[in-house]
This record gives structure tokens, sequence and C-alpha cells, in this order.
């Protein structure tokens, strides 16, 4: 969801807004598991590539454009990928403002339920949204993760503000891969 400010989007975070602003030269790339070499290839030519897949148990890699390479061009070069199936998603890389850590977008939206809807209607909303159920919260019966099937650019982040405005929903916040620093 897009904000006042060209660039700059947000989720809710219980009422406060964390505000979100698109990194230009970055982008991330979910690649299949049997494509790893061949898409880290393809990405060396375009830039810097970091394999977030070691810490972050994604298949992920994110490429740091080289100097005046533009993201089309990327795109281009990644499309016969995209084509034939060795790259499942391309999705920016976002800098979160207040702490400065860089954010990128999973598939996967945690969504709590207000406790009264029933599984019946909780199953119309996963419909309505086009969503999967990937996982129940143990500890909290009517907290799950779900997942928006082929999501790409900024996808989840819609669908997820979307939820939280929903009357049925307590709140729904996107899943990221975040960097981390101590």
């Amino acid at each position: 969801m897009r904000s006042k400010k060209p660039g700059r989007h947000f989720y809710r975070q219980g009422k406060t807004k964390v505000y979100l602003k698109r990194v230009d030269d970055m982008l991330a790339v979910r690649y299949n598991k049997s494509a790893k070499a061949q898409v880290r290839k393809t990405l060396r030519a375009l830039g810097e590539v970091i394999d977030v897949s070691e810490i972050a148990s994604q298949q992920l890699f994110i490429v740091h454009f080289l100097e005046g390479t533009k993201e089309e061009t990327v795109l281009e070069h990644l499309q016969p990928l995209i084509e034939r199936g060795a790259i499942e998603s391309v999705s920016p890389v976002l800098r979160d403002e207040e702490s400065q850590l860089l954010q990128v977008l999973t598939d996967e939206i945690t969504v709590r339920f207000k406790s009264t809807l029933a599984a019946k209607e909780r199953r119309q909303m996963e419909k309505k949204y086009g969503l999967t159920m990937a996982r129940k919260n143990e500890f909290v019966p009517n907290q799950f993760v779900v997942k928006v099937p082929q999501s790409k650019g900024l996808d989840t982040l819609k669908v997820a503000n979307e939820l939280d405005a929903a009357d049925e929903v307590e709140f729904a916040a996107p899943n990221f891969v975040s960097e981390y620093r101590r």
C-alpha cells in the first residue's frame, strides 16, 4: 500500500504505521532450488549477490546492481529464468524508515482473526483474498500464517493492509526477511 510520498509504503503494527521505502538499486530474487547455481551466475553479471538462504531458510538472493544499471535491464536478463521456472518471484528490497534495516517481503502474512469468526467465514476470507493456509499458531487458536500464492512486487504488503482493515480481522502483518544488526 502506498502512502503520500512516492516510493514510500507502510503496514500496520498494532495502531502504528511502519513506513518502508523502496531501495532503488536492489532486488530480491526467490529461486527454484534446482536452479540456484544458474540464477546466481546470471545475477553476478548484474551486480553484487547476497545469498540470504543460509540465514533465513529462504531460497533467496539479493542483488545490488552495478552502478548505472537500471532495474528494467535486470528484469530483462531475469525474464528467461522466470519463464523457465528457475526464478519463482522477484520483489523490491525495502528499508524500514525508522530502523534503517533492509527488509524483503515473503509471500506470508500473519493474521489474527477476531475470536468470533467461524471457520467457514475464515475460509471465505481466504478465498476472497486468494490466500492459502500455511499454518495455525498452536498457542493462539485464531491466529494463522497465510500465503499469497504467486505474489510479486508488493502484493503481500497490499493484501496484508487490506486484511488488516477488514472487520473480521484483529490484525494482519506481512512477514519479512529482515536485516539483523547487533
